[in-house]
Formats: C-alpha cells, sequence, structure tokens
C-alpha cells in the first residue's frame, strides 16, 4: 500500500537522448520518505500510468501529486487528474514550475484541489500529515487551495538550505531507466542526469524564467561540497557511471566550492559535463582551477552565449560580452575541454544584421577550436511575466493570452509560432537560420545513436549530404526561401507527433 502516489506525465518532448529521473518529484518525497511514508512514483514516460494510477487509487493513498511544466505536459497531466477524480475522491495537488508561476489559474481549474508554489519538500510532508489527520491548511506555506468554495492564498514558503535537506530517495525509481549514452561525453554508455549540487542563479537576464519574481530564482544556494562528493560516489559506485550530468542552473558561481568537488572526485574514473556555465566565472577560474576540474573527468562544459552582437547581449541583461565568449572558447581548448556554446535569436529589437552577427560569431568560434559544439540557434520565446514578457506584453500586447491550463498546455509561444515583433518574412528567415543550424547539430547525434540495421547505409550518406548542403547555406549566410527545410519541417512535426 502506498501512503503517497506521485505522477509524471509525459513532456511532449520525449523524443531520444536524456530521460531524466523525475528530480521534482523525488525532491517532494524526500521528506516523506524520511518519516517512513510509503511513496509510488508513476513515470508516464516509462510505464502504462493510467493502469498503475488505477492500481495505486484501489489502495486509498492520502493524495495524489503530479508536476507539470507549461506546455503539453500539462494537458497529459490534466488526463490523469480526471482519471483520478473518476475513480476517487482522492485529492490531487499539483507542483512544479507552471503551478508556481500561475498558482492562481492552476487551483481554479476543477481537478485540482492543492496547487504547490515553489520548492515542495518541506511543502507536501505537511500537507501529506495534515490530509491524514484531517487537519487545517492555514499553517501550511507554500500552498493555495479550495475551502468551501473559496480560494486561499497562504504566505510563501522561505527557501530551503540544501545544507540540510535529504538526499534523494533513489529507492523510489528504477534509476536503470534513465541511464543512457551521452553523445556530449564522447559516448559515454552509462551516463546519468544527477541533479542538482545549487538552485538559484546570481544574474538577471531579461528572458529567463528564473527572473520571475515567482521563482526567486536569483537567490543562490549550494549543497556543500562535501556533501556533493559523496553523492556522487555513491552514484557512480553503485550504479557503475561512466558519465554524468550535473545540471545546475549555475554551478561555477563559488569557484572554490567547485575546484573542492573536481578535487574530491578526480579518483573516480567518470567523465562530467554541466550546463550550468556561466562565461564570466570560468572566465575568472585561475588555471590552477581550471586544470583542477579537467583531472576530475570534466569533457565538456556547455555556455549560455545567446548572440553575438554586445547590442543584444546589453539589451538582454547576459553578463558578457562577444569578446568573453571567444576567450572562453580558447581557454577551452587550451585545457581539452569541449565547450557547447547556445544561442538565442529573435528578440524584439534585434535586426537580422544583429542575427547575421551571431551566425558569423559561430564560424569564428569554430574556426578558433575545431572541437567547438554550437548547440543551434533557437528561436527566442517568452517565458511568462519575465521582463521580455512585461515588455512585450507593454509594447505589443499579447492579446490571446492563454487564460486556462489547457490553453497553455496547446498553445504556448514554441515551435512555429509567429513573433508578433516581426513581420512575416522576417519570421520566415528566423525560421530558416534556426533550423539550419539545428540540423547542422543534431545531424551527427542522430547518425551516431538513432540510426540502425538495415536502413544505416542508406540514411547514413543521405544525412551526411544534406549536412554539407546545410552547412554551405550556413557559410555563405544564405537563408532565403529553401523549399528543403519545408520537408524537414514536415518530417520533425510527424516524428514529434508520433
Amino acid at each position: 500500500m502506498s501512503d503517497v502516489v506521485f505522477v509524471f506525465p509525459r513532456t511532449g518532448l520525449d523524443v531520444g537522448g536524456t530521460r531524466s529521473p523525475p528530480y521534482g518529484l523525488l525532491y517532494a518525497a524526500s521528506m516523506l520518505h524520511t518519516e517512513s511514508y510509503k511513496v509510488r512514483i508513476i513515470d508516464q514516460r516509462f510505464e502504462d500510468a493510467e493502469k498503475e494510477l488505477k492500481k495505486e487509487l484501489e489502495k486509498s493513498p492520502h493524495c495524489v501529486g503530479m508536476s507539470a511544466m507549461t506546455g503539453p505536459q500539462i494537458r497529459f497531466g490534466l488526463e490523469l487528474a480526471a482519471l483520478v477524480k473518476e475513480n476517487s475522491e482522492i485529492p490531487v495537488i499539483w507542483g512544479g514550475m507552471h503551478s508556481t508561476l500561475l498558482p492562481q489559474q492552476t487551483i481554479e481549474h476543477p481537478l485540482i484541489d492543492i496547487a504547490v508554489r515553489g520548492e515542495g519538500e518541506y511543502t507536501f510532508y505537511e500537507l501529506v500529515k495534515a490530509i491524514e489527520q484531517n487537519s487545517d491548511f492555514k499553517d501550511i506555506l507554500g500552498i493555495v487551495y479550495k475551502n468551501n468554495g473559496n480560494i486561499i492564498h497562504n504566505p510563501d514558503r522561505p527557501l530551503i538550505d540544501l545544507r540540510n535537506t535529504p538526499d534523494i530517495p533513489w529507492n523510489l525509481i528504477d534509476v536503470e531507466r534513465y541511464i543512457y549514452n551521452e553523445f556530449y561525453l564522447d559516448g559515454s554508455p552509462r551516463t546519468l542526469d544527477i541533479g542538482e549540487t545549487s538552485r538559484g542563479c546570481i544574474y538577471r537576464c531579461a528572458f529567463c524564467y528564473l527572473t520571475n519574481p515567482a521563482t526567486r530564482g536569483r537567490v543562490w544556494r549550494a549543497m556543500p561540497a562535501d556533501k556533493v562528493i559523496e553523492r556522487i560516489r555513491f552514484l557512480v559506485e553503485k550504479y557503475r557511471l561512466t558519465g554524468m550530468w550535473i545540471r545546475d542552473d549555475s554551478f561555477f558561481v563559488d569557484i572554490n566550492r567547485v575546484k573542492e568537488i573536481c578535487e574530491g572526485i578526480s579518483d573516480l574514473d567518470v567523465k562530467w559535463h554541466t550546463s550550468g556555465t556561466t562565461i564570466p566565472e570560468f572566465n575568472r577560474a585561475n588555471n590552477e582551477t581550471v586544470a583542477a576540474i579537467k583531472k576530475s573527468g570534466c569533457h565538456s562544459l556547455k555556455f549560455g552565449a545567446e548572440s553575438g552582437s554586445d547590442r543584444v547581449l546589453e539589451m538582454i541583461d547576459k553578463p558578457q560580452r562577444r569578446e568573453d565568449i571567444v576567450k572562453a572558447n580558447l581557454k577551452c581548448k587550451e585545457y581539452d575541454i569541449v565547450p557547447s556554446f547556445s544561442f538565442i535569436i529573435g528578440f524584439p529589437g534585434e535586426t537580422y544584421e544583429e542575427m547575421l552577427e551571431t551566425v558569423k560569431l559561430t564560424q569564428q568560434l569554430r574556426k578558433d577550436n575545431p572541437d567547438v559544439h554550437i548547440e543551434g540557434l533557437n528561436i527566442f520565446s517568452p517565458f511568462y511575466d519575465t521582463s521580455l514578457y512585461q515588455f512585450i506584453k507593454e509594447k505589443y500586447g499579447i492579446e490571446d493570452e492563454p487564460k486556462t491550463l489547457e490553453e497553455w498546455a496547446t498553445r504556448y509561444f514554441y515551435g512555429d509560432a509567429h513573433r508578433i515583433w516581426f513581420d512575416e518574412k522576417m519570421s520566415e528567415k528566423i525560421k530558416n537560420i534556426s533550423d539550419i543550424s539545428s540540423y547542422i547539430d543534431s545531424a551527427p547525434r542522430v547518425i551516431r545513436s538513432s540510426v540502425n540495421g538495415v536502413a544505416k547505409p542508406f540514411v547514413v550518406p543521405m544525412m551526411l549530404v544534406a549536412k554539407k548542403y546545410y552547412e554551405f547555406r550556413w557559410n555563405r549566410l544564405m537563408f532565403g526561401h529553401d523549399p528543403t527545410l519545408k520537408i524537414t519541417r514536415t518530417i520533425r512535426k510527424m516524428w514529434l507527433g508520433h
């Protein structure tokens, strides 16, 4: 029998690559687990969630908790919440980033009884205890709930001190499901996303969800180095890992802590990379520190470069300039670390010439360092209530801003959505730049990890030819009309739909 059932809905983006453990639910379960509550986690990406959830409902758990980010995951979550309501009177608790950003909209949905804002470790524990004892929710911080037809917003919960949080209850999931072959670690066959070692970021990039006041993401907090070392050593030894991904938003804020962690794991035969590399901190790291990072098994570092235009970088409050990006690339080359740079184009107020500056910067980075990885040029999508979102809303208006969970699930700013701050002709050029960069970026991964069997001798040569063609267009800044891009978009939509 389970006292609490957690469900992680499909994201709608689960196409190959990394499948990270459902960390939001694992964090929420950590205090419950410590206090001897029986917890079941159902991951819809791997299980028949409807079937498993029905089985658990028959055992009358105290509640069902779900986590969802903005976008398609909401739809899958609502379908599962409907199943709960059709088969029981068990309360449905909704958490995750969307619930934090839009708690009022979330709690207004008839399928949701309680919405959690922010971090869930202590909140979920107090909720389950209150439900078990049939007591009032009035003193539980960080929730919104329904009470006799009224919606009650309790005060925010203070941010958690990561020095004192319980460890992740790994026994609640089948860790083997989440171990994968990591392309970015040169094909490390047993790689695991090990979660966060810190939370938050010290910067205020105008497009980032961490600048939304509801997330309080600019308050940076970190686990002590010894706790991080203990976690890494446990995971590497228990699950025979050859690689790991450290998924911090900003791993390098405390460079002395990074050095201590690296020295503490340097004897492990494991490669690692992180998405939380900020260019200013990395550039400030001295030679001794970078040498320790490399010695510890660091294979690659991902940087949010965003733009090749200094004016755009200033406009979006990015804490670096073009020369800093170039410097980080050369510094990685010196220490045999593979740098991975992500970019964004299509910001409101950005000119086409400034977008081409970004393209030209990628060309320079590749020339300076043949091992560099350019992780595509993504099209800007405004996260709800960031400073750029508010700017767009005030200057251009967002007439069709979603008003319900269903609308947020089916219509968001991703994909082929037209940016109202550009005309149709410019929007087409932006999509072409992004799609060509994406194809150049993804082709090697697809060839290496996804193409097998009898089709391989035919598919691989075709992809290599196509890659050469798109590289030709990229290097000559040819981003006008191209019928082949319509074909690749159609194939992509069919694949994602599948």
